[in-house]
């Protein structure tokens, strides 16, 4: 592999643009070398001697030096170095101020232990005045937690320190690669153009010596810190803990034979399905439409959790860091095949329960109509199952819900308004949700069904509970986490809640359309006829107001300063994929604003378009999907984030600041009192620590 392809694959993502400019040095040299070719030895001539080819080399090489391309190169590598060196030393700074707040902080938890305050730190959200009502409400949680408040303190520090230590990582990361840039692309200057920079290259290596020595000084401080502090003296259990695997490529896994062995399956079956249903004498059952619509509703998991599947697969292709916007752990990464075998075993119940129902007169193992509940048993034991499989997922996922449902009681984070989005793609999943409920316990034993009904209420809520939980999520971010924000940014969230109010007023005349059709003497009495017309102008605005939103703000397009017309300066995918995707989203949109509605106006043979339109929602979603994870990780690009900030349960006061080399001046005291006690642990031998060493980072190389 060229080194060009190897920087652009191995590089940090959120730092690219602060990386030697490799390729745009490369291409100035490929300019001098078409420029001033060597003179080639011809067949005809007798050959040179040593010194005429030193002088010819000289000649050229002294042309070189003189024209702009051989200035031009020159300048762009010195000032390559001085911003490498800048940026490592703004990182540096940072790093070294966070490591003395985590200092800080387990400097409190022993005090806590012990039953003292410390007067640098405070309790984080410990500020004057009243407890609103999210605090109340956190502290009565917390109150009855079975862990104890030192232990949740301590889990927080705990995960900031495996943040920051990854955080000196990729800083280490950083060095060596643009170190090995250097020397490669000095080689190469001197290859084309005969001239030696040693100087430039004398001046990496001085940076390299500097840069290498406070880092490597800082990341063993972090590493006696976290061993000593929060392992006990345990130096194995420590680094396992603080490194984060490789992120190595597997050709072939179990993770991938079933998920294209399912994925094979379920096709089949849907083909099976589809025949039998045509020719089966199912169609006479009375009790097919229930099952149509439980079993199309259960379809949405399948299919939802195999396109995100393909949304991970695309942004790993194209370098967008979505563990790190989803603050998902790296050191149990959840990949797109887990998710692959999810929806394939998921796929593969929901067709084992469509064709138990399709040949219950044959496979006489679940009557009817309780398919339906084994698949909804299966997917609970999925998500809550106590066993080490896609542990990371699904705990991620049960606490993306549960912070929803808490919408504003907590900070919003990207993880929790994407879900929620997600939600309000699934209304037709959520109501036959319920319906299945609904049936499976009571309507099935009732003459007159009333569980489609729309005049009990419960329908419409649930069909606008997602909007709900995304406009409280927008008002907790305007009154409480955009604070900081310019007011531009935080009026942004009440636009946004606007956008999601529209579709509940498409939800609600939707509803009582219905309603008075269920009760009015004429299907199509005046005061109907007003409700929908209310209703189309509704759908009409809330599908332009959400087009135009996710084409300018989530999708970050219509920038004035680009080269393609409509788009922005930054692009991940080819324009062409942008134009094409302009044009579906907006109909799409269309479509997912008429499956808003469409279930309650009974029209259309509405059990079927409704299947039509789920699935096109879908597929709406995960385009969408797409440009928004795109959009988040340049701007991430554009503010250099790559690690999480994670709040420490101690902060500072903004008078006050720990003396330097008072954590340091503790740890020596307590290491004497171990010493004299003999209770200081150590698990490696030296033979083994030597051998930790060199398999860990102690020896990383030169860099700038």
């Amino acid at each position: 592999m060229k080194f060009g392809d190897y920087l652009a694959t191995h590089a940090i993502p959120e730092w690219r643009s602060a990386y030697l400019d490799y390729e745009g040095i490369k291409e100035i040299l490929e300019e001098i070398e078409e420029y001033f070719p060597e003179q080639q030895q011809q067949p005809n001539q007798p050959p040179l001697s040593e010194a005429m080819r030193v002088q010819r080399r000289s000649l050229r090489a002294y042309k070189i030096e003189r024209t702009e391309q051989g200035r031009r190169v020159t300048e762009l590598i010195s000032t390559d170095i001085r911003r490498i060196n800048d940026f490592f030393n703004q990182q540096l700074t940072t790093a070294k101020e966070r490591l003395q707040q985590l200092q800080a902080s387990l400097v409190e938890l022993q005090n806590l232990q012990s039953g003292r305050a410390n007067p640098t730190v405070t309790p984080a959200g410990a500020r004057p005045g009243p407890l609103g009502l999210g605090r109340r409400v956190v502290r009565v949680l917390g109150n009855l937690s079975l862990f104890s408040e030192r232990e949740r303190k301590e889990t927080a520090v705990r995960q900031a320190f495996l943040e920051y230590y990854r955080n000196l990582d990729l800083i280490r990361a950083y060095l060596q690669l643009n170190e090995t840039g250097f020397r490669k692309i000095l080689k190469k200057f001197k290859k084309v153009t005969g001239i030696d920079r040693s100087d430039l290259w004398q001046q990496v290596l001085n940076l390299s010596v500097e840069a290498n020595q406070a880092l490597l000084d800082l990341i063993g401080r972090t590493e006696h810190t976290f061993i000593q502090q929060l392992c006990n003296g345990d130096r194995r259990a420590a680094m396992r803990q603080l490194r984060v695997p490789e992120n190595r490529f597997e050709e072939m896994d179990w993770r991938t034979l079933f998920a294209g062995a399912s994925l094979g399956v379920f096709i089949v079956s849907i083909l099976i399905i589809s025949t039998a249903v045509g020719l089966s004498s199912i169609t006479r059952n009375p009790n097919l439409f229930p099952m149509f619509r439980m079993m199309r509703g259960l379809l949405t998991p399948v299919l939802f959790s195999g396109l995100v599947g393909i949304n991970m697969y695309i942004w790993s292709k194209y370098n967008i860091n979505f563990p790190f916007i989803f603050e998902l752990d790296l050191r149990s990464r959840f990949r797109p095949t887990d998710l692959f075998c999810i929806s394939g075993f998921l796929g593969l119940v929901w067709c084992a329960c469509t064709l138990m129902y399709i040949f219950q007169g044959i496979l006489i193992i679940i009557p009817s109509p309780y398919p339906p509940l084994l698949f909804i048993c299966t997917m609970f034991a999925v998500l809550f199952v106590p066993l080490n499989i896609f542990r990371e997922g699904r705990i991620w996922l049960l606490r993306t819900i549960g912070r929803c449902l808490l919408a504003p009681f907590f900070r919003v984070t990207f993880s929790d308004f994407w879900f929620t989005d997600q939600l309000t793609s699934m209304s037709i999943f959520l109501l036959d949700f319920e319906y299945a409920i609904c049936y499976l316990a009571i309507d099935q034993y009732r003459t007159v069904p009333q569980c489609y009904s729309v005049r009990t209420g419960i329908r419409p809520l649930i069909s606008a509970w997602p909007f709900v939980i995304r406009i409280l999520q927008c008002f907790r971010r305007y009154f409480k986490d955009s604070l900081h924000d310019t007011h531009a940014v935080r009026v942004s969230n009440l636009w946004n809640a606007g956008k999601y109010f529209t579709g509940i007023v498409v939800i609600t005349f939707s509803s009582l359309s219905a309603g008075f059709k269920e009760v009015a003497a004429t299907p199509y009495d005046t005061t109907n006829f007003f409700m929908i017309a209310f209703w189309a102008l509704a759908a009409v605005i809330n599908t332009s107001y959400s087009v135009w939103w996710d084409v300018v703000k989530d999708w970050g397009l219509f920038s004035a300063t680009t080269s393609w017309p409509y788009l922005r300066p930054k692009l991940t995918y080819s324009p062409m994929v942008y134009y094409v995707c302009l044009v579906l989203n907006a109909i799409l949109r269309l479509a997912w604003t008429i499956s808003l509605s469409v279930g309650f106006f009974e029209i259309w043979f509405s059990d079927g378009l409704i299947l039509i339109l789920m699935v096109v929602e879908l597929i709406r979603r995960c385009l969408w999907n797409f440009f928004r994870l795109e959009h988040q990780h340049l701007t991430n690009c554009e503010n250099f984030l790559a690690v999480r900030n994670i709040p420490l349960p101690f902060e500072y006061l903004p008078s006050q600041e720990m003396e330097f080399g008072t954590f340091e001046r503790q740890e020596a005291l307590k290491e004497e009192r171990e010493l004299a006690e003999g209770t200081v642990r150590n698990t490696l031998s030296p033979a083994e620590e030597e051998t930790d060493e060199i398999q860990g980072r102690t020896v990383p190389g030169t860099a700038v």
